[in-house]
């Protein structure tokens, strides 16, 4: 079963490509496996590349060799926490 939330929000597409993912790049921090699992299929159904850490200290050491184009990222992680580790990626 498939949901179209375009139509649900009132949203006009004329051109499904348009809200194409396709060619960015997005690291997504989060310590639970479900929810990384999740945001990470809902990503790449829309084309987009995904790099998944588990920890701060992971997606750290991820961004000295990538570059991502957004990231997301969980608040309350293990060891250093997400507000610490957006302040270091800056």
């Amino acid at each position: 079963m498939t949901y179209d939330l375009s139509q649900q929000a009132g949203i006009p597409v004329t051109n499904r490509d348009a809200y194409s993912l396709e060619g960015l790049r997005i690291l997504i921090v989060d310590d639970s496996y479900v929810a990384r699992y999740i945001l990470q299929m809902f990503l790449e159904k829309g084309h987009a590349e995904t790099i998944c850490a588990e920890t701060g200290h992971q997606a750290l050491s991820i961004l000295q060799s990538k570059t991502v184009d957004c990231v997301f990222m969980d608040i309350q992680l293990p060891g250093i926490d997400g507000y610490d580790t957006i302040r270091e990626i800056r």
